[in-house]
């Protein structure tokens, strides 16, 4: 399956789609929930400070004066610490929200809050940059619409339900999007895809064998995993099964428009993966 009007990128072929009014069927402003917005903020400021990709060496590397005077009420010499992996202390962050004709109505309602809450989460913090791409299967293509990138109006954001037609293409616009991360990130920076999805993938083409959609997101994930692309799922009131298999229980989190649910089982998995990033165990 092709990938259309976005990225400039293989068979991508059009220039970078900017969203205009003129591309939408009507505006609906987005709730904000700061319950969630505060979590990821408390989560991503505890991973940055943890000392767990520092290493202590005897005499020599790099003086950690924070640690100074622990070391010596303990009566230890150790005062030089080395790094010894990059910490996720800047993030790249790519949010891809499924446009499809099932997330019709409440589905993308509660997809656009969730993505404008994230933006407000990340948006504000100089170490992370923060994208968000719709995305949908129409003909034989599979189209993806950027709706912000830092420089855009976080206005743009309104337009989202506009975006609403055709098929899912999750696995073909994930693999497209963590190629984009990949190639626009920092040596310094964790790349992270955010799939905000009911997770009813049905559009078909080059890759998925045997028109097994399920199995492909599987590919797509594993072989980004392996390039270092951390990716996460928020379902949107879709199969929770299905979602866990494409992306793995421990990168799932469904959302059924509880937010005080999704402010707790995001912040805990988050944290997770920006902790396993750091331990190398993705």
């Amino acid at each position: 399956m092709a990938t259309k009007n976005a990225l400039g990128r293989g068979s991508i072929a059009a220039t970078p789609h900017r969203a205009r009014a003129s591309d939408y069927g009507y505006d609906r402003t987005p709730f904000i929930d700061p319950g969630l917005v505060s979590s990821i903020r408390q989560v991503f400021a505890e991973t940055r400070l943890s000392h767990a990709t520092w290493q202590s060496r005897q005499f020599y590397g790099r003086f950690d004066g924070r640690q100074a005077h622990r070391y010596v009420t303990q009566h230890q010499t150790d005062l030089y610490r080395i790094r010894r992996m990059p910490s996720a202390t800047k993030l790249n962050v790519h949010i891809l929200v499924d446009s499809s004709g099932s997330m019709s109505g409440q589905p993308m309602a509660d997809a656009q809050d969730c993505t404008a809450t994230l933006v407000e989460a990340f948006g504000g913090d100089p170490n992370v940059r923060v994208h968000v791409w719709q995305h949908n299967a129409v003909g034989n293509g599979t189209y993806i619409y950027k709706m912000y990138e830092p420089g855009m109006p976080s206005s743009n954001l309104k337009q989202m339900p506009g975006r609403i037609a055709g098929g899912n293409a999750d696995g073909f616009a994930l693999d497209a999007i963590g190629q984009k991360a990949l190639d626009t990130g920092q040596p310094d920076e964790v790349n992270l895809v955010i799939m905000v999805s009911d997770g009813a993938p049905s559009a078909h083409g080059v890759g998925a064998r045997n028109h097994d959609l399920i199995a492909h997101s599987q590919t797509v994930v594993a072989n980004l995993n392996q390039q270092g692309v951390l990716v996460l799922s928020v379902g949107i009131a879709g199969n929770a099964g299905v979602n866990e298999r494409m992306y793995g229980r421990e990168n799932n989190i469904p959302f059924n428009g509880d937010w005080n649910e999704l402010g707790r089982t995001f912040g805990a998995v988050f944290g997770d993966i920006l902790r396993r990033a750091e331990a190398g165990a993705l």
